[in-house]
């Protein structure tokens, strides 16, 4: 899952715990907070942000077990599999995009700023690559630009930049773009069963009680 659908995911958990206006933006800003967030979790955060980023990695751990993200990886050439998973992120992404309403009733745009607005509230947290990032996001208004192919590729192209030995740019663009449709397929079985977990998972009880 990439930034969207763990913002979306985490208003699901939200809404399923029934949290507060508070413990919600601190779920929604670790949905982004979390990908630069490293190690334990700082005990001296606040307790919404430390659980937004819990539910961050619990996100991480199911999609990754999840069959759909298996069969959706085994789509890709041989060559390519091992990152696929890293592909698939941001073709969840996309997918969210163009299917928003099936699952969400608020406006994407109206959601993507709601999300940014949550974020600012715990962004002095992040290292300053994390607040360079994060202003970007917002500025480009990211969240709702994933519903055009173009911020796919430009997601693809940033993940090749970080890699030691990437595979060649139009191979990786030629294949995601080739396997969308099916990998929309393996995204409509996943995304429900994300959305169902936080019934049985929380993450706020993962965070030892503060101190009175």
């Amino acid at each position: 899952m990439n930034f969207l659908a763990h913002c979306a995911l985490a208003t699901d958990a939200a809404k399923q715990w029934h949290c507060n206006q508070k413990e919600q933006e601190g779920l929604v800003a670790g949905a982004v907070i979390g990908d630069f967030a490293k190690g334990l979790v700082n005990p001296a955060w606040p307790r919404p942000l430390q659980a937004g980023v819990h539910l961050h990695r619990k996100i991480d751990a199911l999609s990754n077990q999840h069959p759909a993200v298996k069969t959706g990886s085994n789509r890709f050439p041989t060559n390519l599999r091992r990152l696929a998973p890293i592909f698939l992120d941001l073709l969840a992404d996309y997918h969210l995009a163009n299917r928003w309403h099936k699952y969400y009733e608020p406006d994407l745009a109206e959601f993507s700023r709601v999300c940014y607005a949550s974020i600012r509230v715990y962004q002095h947290y992040l290292p300053q690559r994390g607040q360079k990032f994060v202003n970007y996001m917002e500025r480009v208004d990211l969240l709702h630009h994933y519903k055009n192919w173009d911020a796919v590729v430009v997601g693809l192209e940033s993940v090749l930049r970080r890699l030691q030995q990437p595979p060649g740019k139009a191979e990786v663009i030629s294949a995601c773009r080739r396997l969308t449709p099916e990998v929309e397929t393996d995204f409509v079985q996943l995304y429900p069963d994300l959305r169902a977990h936080w019934q049985t998972w929380n993450a706020f009880d993962v965070i030892a009680a503060p101190q009175s």
